[in-house]
């Protein structure tokens, strides 16, 4: 996996590193923190990392595989445009609303049915991760998000 050649200036490699393809690449930090707690929850598949110039930046990141799925998104109650390809997902998101009967049991990290390109964690994984002090990644709250990333 490789920086894009568009911005040469960007090398930094972080906890959590954005990518175009939606896969969840996080570093040895994270992966240690989410076996910890969620162990049969993820898989965690080695990618090397490499910079514009085709040099290794970090042998010591993975593909974090999400294991499950939840039913979590109130459709009823959302403002959300679906997907005119994959009807059953959501392509934009104005307005998220959860449901209200979720079960707090249940997977620490996971994909919403009809959102499958977010990751959805709880309060526990949350707080572990913010605690450990990580890079690239922030927590916004899914109940009333209005699909910006700020």
């Amino acid at each position: 996996m490789g920086f894009s050649p568009s911005f040469t200036e960007r090398r930094k490699v972080y906890d959590f590193v954005n990518n175009s393809r939606a896969l969840q690449v996080v570093s040895m930090r994270v992966r240690r923190i989410v076996a910890e707690l969620a162990p049969n929850e993820v898989e965690f598949l080695p990618v090397t990392l490499v910079d514009h110039d085709k040099e290794v930046v970090s042998r010591e990141h993975f593909i974090m595989n999400l294991l499950h799925r939840r039913e979590v998104i109130d459709l009823e109650h959302s403002d959300v445009v679906r997907s005119s390809i994959l009807k059953t997902e959501i392509q934009f998101v104005h307005g998220l609303a959860l449901k209200q009967d979720i079960p707090p049991e249940g997977p620490h990290v996971f994909r919403p049915v009809h959102l499958r390109i977010r990751t959805f964690v709880d309060a526990v994984l949350r707080d572990a991760l913010t605690q450990a002090g990580l890079t690239g990644c922030k927590f916004l709250p899914a109940h009333g998000w209005d699909g910006d990333e700020d």
